[in-house]
């Protein structure tokens, strides 16, 4: 069998941050979301246009803004942030199990 590795995420978002601010202290800007992003090739980095208009390159772009989105939405042609399918049962990527907790 493959191997499977187990992270609590407050740790692995830990691990990328020293890594990343180690590399270039500055690398990261809080209030300017995604919007979109275009895959440049392979070895080519990625294109990222942010919500103020501004478009970054980056080698990598880690899709970790939450359970709505844009990243992820893009990259699965989700049909848009918090959109709804025809039948109501899922949500932008998430199915409804039928129980609210």
């Amino acid at each position: 069998l493959p191997y499977t590795g187990v992270i609590d995420r407050p740790d692995l978002q830990d691990i990328l941050m020293d890594e990343c601010q180690q590399i270039k202290p500055d690398f990261i800007q809080n209030g300017n979301p995604v919007v979109a992003y275009e895959n440049l090739g392979r070895g080519k980095g990625v294109s990222i246009t942010l919500a103020d208009g501004q478009t970054v390159e980056a080698d990598v772009l880690v899709g970790a803004d939450g359970i709505w989105s844009a990243v992820r939405n893009q990259m699965y042609n989700e049909g848009g942030v918090k959109s709804i399918t025809k039948n109501k049962k899922k949500r932008q990527g998430c199915n409804y199990s039928g129980y609210t907790v």
